[in-house]
């Protein structure tokens, strides 16, 4: 009996990464604004590459896909030191993906509330404040087209943010504390963004820093519930379908003239607290409302989800 117990702590043995999960997650992050950060700015001077975002597009996710699906399971080994690729995809849950029609619609849906609450708050502005927005259903097209990065957070983002931190977290936090603490991390990270103030002339910085601002508060707010939806469905799937369709279509119509700082102001305050506040507590209370009516009838096994994260979930809870 002891030879068996003595087995199976060597088979289930944490790795350093696994282990420090600060470490870890501090590690990645700084990592991920790097590649990110070096390969758009580092290469969009090129005039070829300038003229075709596309290729700067896939240089990106095959850097993020090294990091985050190659460099994290096989070498940081945070599922585990004698567990395998396989168990890595299950530890992010990004393999489950049954129900197939409630985890694409549950997706598409919250996608669509936060996209409406937008909708709503542009309207608001435009009436309220010296405001003019351009939608642009031609912004997708074109090889210079912003469309091609504006899907890389949609994926990447919530492998490393939900699929790796919150996985992390719940090692030593309760389901909320990890949902608040990854959507902190998520708002934060997105300060990476004031190396935009560089490429821009003095009097554009006060709005790109406010702007930056605002956008640390809205990714804080759509940060909890792709965190909350990543616990209720257990897939990463949702929140990967609903970053995607939202980054996109805000691509689309996201052009704003204003013609005054206080104007700007407000209109970040309308858009982030009144429209996607709102979409934050519409989505949560849609996604209980749908997970305590229309429960699952089976829970996820140990083979869906891993081993380890299932009985940390329960000694959370």
């Amino acid at each position: 009996m002891q030879k068996v117990e003595m087995k199976n702590k060597e088979e289930y043995k944490e790795s350093f990464f696994g282990k420090n999960i600060w470490i870890t997650i501090i590690l990645l992050i700084i990592l991920y604004i790097a590649i990110v950060f070096l390969v758009h700015y580092g290469l969009r001077n090129v005039e070829y590459l300038f003229d075709n975002y596309y290729i700067i597009f896939l240089i990106t996710f095959a850097l993020l896909a090294l990091l985050l699906m190659i460099i994290v399971p096989d070498v940081m080994k945070i599922q585990g030191k004698n567990k395998g690729y396989e168990e890595f995809l299950k530890a992010i849950r990004i393999t489950k993906i049954k129900p197939l029609i409630r985890i694409i619609g549950i997706g598409i849906l919250i996608a669509g509330v936060e996209l409406t609450c937008v909708l709503v708050g542009s309207l608001i502005s435009e009436q309220l404040h010296t405001v003019a927005f351009e939608w642009d259903i031609k912004v997708i097209l074109g090889p210079r087209s912003e469309i091609y990065i504006s899907v890389i957070p949609g994926i990447w983002e919530e492998v490393l943010f939900r699929g790796i931190t919150i996985t992390l977290l719940l090692k030593k936090y309760s389901e909320k504390e990890s949902i608040l603490i990854s959507a902190l991390l998520f708002g934060f990270f997105h300060n990476a963004n004031l190396i935009n103030s560089i490429y821009y002339s003095d009097s554009d910085i006060f709005y790109h820093v406010i702007g930056v601002q605002f956008q640390v508060m809205q990714t804080f707010f759509s940060g909890i519930v792709y965190g909350y939806l990543f616990i209720k469905t257990k897939s990463l799937v949702p929140g990967m379908i609903a970053h995607c369709l939202f980054n996109t279509f805000v691509e689309v119509f996201g052009n704003v003239y204003i013609e005054d700082y206080i104007s700007w102001i407000w209109v970040g305050v309308i858009f982030v607290y009144l429209a996607l506040g709102g979409a934050m507590l519409f989505n949560m209370g849609i996604i209980k409302a749908i997970y305590t009516k229309f429960p699952e009838k089976t829970t996820i096994s140990t083979d869906e989800m891993g081993e380890d994260t299932v009985q940390i979930a329960e000694n959370n809870n």
